[in-house]
């Protein structure tokens, strides 16, 4: 069954960490890879879905048990375990200046990478915004202009000292920042980076559709990263012609690390574990 993905940017503070590797640390969609299960272990501790030793994902239904909905889950020792074990994670991750949810999460784990889905009407919210700030000529000059403006903002990574003050100004007036947690993190991590002095790495990913575990990415504008059809024609978002992006095929995330853990724990255990029944 094939599932749409909507356009959303990444992003990671380039801050060296033993638990990062690979040859692009600093990479917001490796960042996200490699410590996804941690952050999800956070999430999970700070909404009270960590309940006898299992991470749950109460938005990922695997099935039912007497008709009650079972979410996906994992168990988060062996988890800890692969990473060098709680302590030291959490020790590693405490004080870091690149954790921006140390004052908001605990424990606060993984907090240097985010994800920012943009929603529907994100795009005109943002040109009406930025149309009414005293500053739009500033940000002008600091941006890549281009129409809608959304586009511009993740047009240069990393991102530079003013563009992240640039960014926390307009992205501190969004209505959304009061509703939304990946708009109040986003603010975070930039107040975090703004303190520590480290850059922040922004890719802008165009939509695409998941096919088993296959994810298609759009192809898109080289420049801007808007989503284009053509190499031949001028790309909508920033104007430029040939800048061009085919249509890129990666290994899809799926509900990693989630998973169906019914046959591993039989409905009588899963009972226990999620209602506390004897």
């Amino acid at each position: 069954m094939e599932q749409q993905t909507p356009e959303f940017v990444a992003y990671a503070i380039d801050q060296h960490c033993a638990l990062r590797g690979g040859k692009k640390p600093w990479h917001p969609l490796q960042a996200e890879r490699q410590l996804r299960p941690l952050r999800e272990f956070c999430k999970a501790s700070s909404t009270g879905w960590f309940r006898e030793g299992i991470c749950w994902n109460p938005a990922d239904v695997v099935g039912e048990i007497d008709g009650v909905e079972i979410p996906a889950g994992f168990a988060a020792t062996p988890m800890f375990d692969a990473y060098g074990g709680q302590e030291w994670v959490q020790e590693m991750c405490r004080d870091c200046p690149a954790c921006a949810i140390r004052f908001s999460h605990a424990p606060p784990i993984a907090g240097c990478f985010g994800q920012i889905a943009a929603v529907e009407t994100l795009h005109a919210m943002f040109d009406d915004l930025i149309s009414r700030r005293p500053d739009a000529d500033s940000l002008n000059r600091l941006f890549l202009d281009t129409r809608p403006r959304w586009y511009g903002f993740w047009s240069h990574s990393p991102l530079t000292t003013a563009q992240q003050q640039a960014h926390l100004d307009v992205f501190s007036a969004l209505d959304m920042l009061h509703t939304d947690p990946q708009y109040r993190h986003w603010c975070d991590t930039l107040r975090s980076a703004l303190t520590s002095g480290l850059p922040v790495h922004v890719l802008l990913v165009p939509p695409g559709r998941v096919e088993g575990r296959t994810w298609t990415i759009s192809p898109s504008c080289g420049r801007c990263g808007a989503v284009r059809t053509s190499a031949a024609q001028s790309c909508s978002g920033c104007g430029v012609r040939g800048y061009f992006i085919p249509a890129r095929r990666r290994l899809a995330m799926g509900r990693r690390p989630f998973r169906d853990l019914r046959a591993e724990y039989g409905a009588a255990r899963l009972r226990q574990l999620l209602w506390n029944e004897p």
